[in-house]
């Protein structure tokens, strides 16, 4: 009898490891659900005008290599729609959007996007209340 019901004990605790197991791993699998990233853009078919454009994603249940995801911009959808070829390269990714936000901020005014003849992208990001983050005073001091 006590064989038994140490069997029974033995079985539960092996079954209630693997269900926590399992709950971790949904858990696990349900934060990993959405991914932040910035990536960009580089058309790969020769012509004229603009060739990069950097953009931020939140790709649900994907990996970011694997997100079929090209743009929002009307450009580069008019360019796709002409067989223009582009190739994706994903820059860096975050564990909150708001992170991921301000780092293509960060780009498009290290780059000057929106006048910068080599970018699609019409403006740069700028993210209210982010100003000294991402143009601190420290960066245009002259030096004494």
């Amino acid at each position: 009898m006590i064989e038994q019901i140490s069997g029974l004990v033995f079985e539960v605790l092996v079954w209630s490891k693997l269900t926590i197991r399992g709950w971790i791993g949904l858990i696990m699998d349900n934060q990993m659900a959405e991914i932040h990233y910035v990536y960009e853009l580089k058309r790969i078919t020769p012509g004229p005008g603009p060739s990069r454009y950097i953009g931020v994603r939140t790709a649900a249940n994907s990996e970011p290599e694997n997100d079929d995801y090209w743009s929002s911009s009307e450009k580069i959808a008019k360019e796709i729609g002409r067989g223009v070829k582009f190739q994706k390269k994903v820059i860096r990714k975050f564990s909150s959007r708001e992170d991921a936000e301000l780092f293509e901020a960060e780009l498009h005014w290290q780059h000057m996007v929106g006048k910068n003849p080599h970018f699609y992208n019409v403006t740069s990001q700028l993210i209210e209340g982010a100003l000294e983050q991402l143009l601190p005073r420290e960066r245009y001091r002259s030096p004494d």
